[in-house]
Order: structure tokens, then sequence, then C-alpha cells
């Protein structure tokens, strides 16, 4: 779908699900293409979130489980630590675009503990 190989799609299926973050290459995520990079960081996410959350979406308690305090906190803390990083970090020659996705992949990754990285961030 997002021209990925088979064996690196389940690879990092695999890493992001467990949140481990194991990858098959030196570069971890950076040698993929921004769309499968934006792929990952939306299942960084929702892999993060409690699963009570997802119970309750199976219940058809929409509300009930966009209500949880954990779920809420959850998203404005990874929202408020990607602008403040955003606006710290941002590189003109980059563009916003690009900026805001490696800043929002590498909040995504540090926030789930999954350990992938686009950039080389030392």
């Amino acid at each position: 779908l997002g021209g990925m190989p088979v064996f690196d799609a389940v690879t990092t299926a695999f890493g992001t699900a467990g949140t481990g973050g194991f990858g098959i290459k030196n570069d971890s995520m950076a040698g993929y293409s921004p769309y499968i990079q934006w792929v990952t960081t939306v299942f960084m996410l929702l892999f993060g979130v409690n699963f009570n959350m997802y119970f309750l979406l199976l219940l058809k308690k929409w509300k009930t489980a966009f209500r949880l305090e954990e779920v809420r906190g959850y998203f404005l803390v990874v929202l408020a630590a990607t602008g403040i990083i955003l606006a710290n970090a941002y590189d003109a020659a980059m563009g916003f675009f690009d900026n805001l996705r490696h800043v929002a992949f590498q909040v995504a990754s540090i926030i789930t503990t999954t350990g992938f990285s686009t950039v080389d961030f030392d």
C-alpha cells in the first residue's frame, strides 16, 4: 500500500504494536516514505492508548470512551509536546509539513516508548 516490502511491513507492524520499535534498517524509519511515517505515527499513538478505550468503543459507548481523563490527557500532552517542539526545532529549509512530520513522529515514538526515529536528533 505504501510501497513498503511485505517483510518490512510485518516487522514494523510487530514493532509498532508491541511498542518495541524493532526495525530492520539502520536508519530506522528514515528510509521510508513520508506516507509510511505518518501511518506509523498514527498507529504508535493508537497503540499507546489504554485498551479500556477500545473496549468502550466496541460496546459503542463513544462518549464514555472519549470522556476518559487518561485519553484526553494523553492526546493533550501529545498535542502540546508536538507544538512546543515544533516551535523550538523549526527548520525553515525543511518546510513546515516536513518539520511537523518529523516532530509528530518523534513525539509519538518517545511518548509510547516505541523507539523508532526519522531523524538523528543528537
